[in-house]
This record gives structure tokens, sequence and C-alpha cells, in this order.
């Protein structure tokens, strides 16, 4: 690959507390959360260029659409599909988000 665009949970970029996390992502968010770090680690080590893009919960109507740098916090209840999946095209075909963790949320 060329690059890599992952999909991350709010959280791994020091942008969500564990309450947040469990109010978005439910009891197993520590899980969640954990496994995420180590996907995003494995992803780091690769050294290849790469965006990772966390977002809250998505839904299809709604939902936030502001982009957040890594450690600034997330707010709000959901990411707009939309919005992620115009983002995603973004990452994929231009050098914009390149090396970056980005939240999208509201």
């Amino acid at each position: 690959p060329q690059k890599i665009v992952m999909l991350s949970p709010a959280g791994t970029a020091d942008d969500a507390d564990l309450d947040q996390l469990i109010s978005w992502y439910g009891a197993n968010a520590s899980t969640l959360l954990g496994d995420a770090l180590y996907a995003v680690k494995m992803v780091d080590e690769l050294e290849l260029p790469y965006t990772v893009i966390r977002t809250l919960p998505v839904v299809r109507q709604g939902g936030g659409q502001k982009l957040s740098p890594e450690g600034e916090p997330m707010q709000g209840q959901a990411t707009n599909q939309a919005a992620l999946a115009h983002l995603f095209g973004t990452a994929l075909q231009t050098a914009q988000y390149q090396n970056q963790s980005i939240g999208l949320g509201e």
C-alpha cells in the first residue's frame, strides 16, 4: 500500500475521557479503546503515510461535522456519515491530512 486511512473511535488521541467514551460506546468502551490504540500503534510502526480518522458513533442524519486536531477534546454524541465519507475521500486522494490523527465530531 502507498497510504493507510484508518477509522478509529474517539479516545485514541487524548481527546476524550473514560466517562465520555462509555456514554458514546457503552460498557465495553475501555476494551474498544485498547484495541484501537493497538491498531493505531501498528499503523504507525509500518512507516507508511497514514491518516487516522477518529469518530463518535456514526449516524446517517444529524451528527457533527467539525474537525478536531489530535489532543483537542471531541464533543457531541455522533459523527455525520456523509461528512465522514467526504473526509475519507479527501484523505485517500490527497496529502491534506497525511501523518495526522484527526477527529470528526461536533
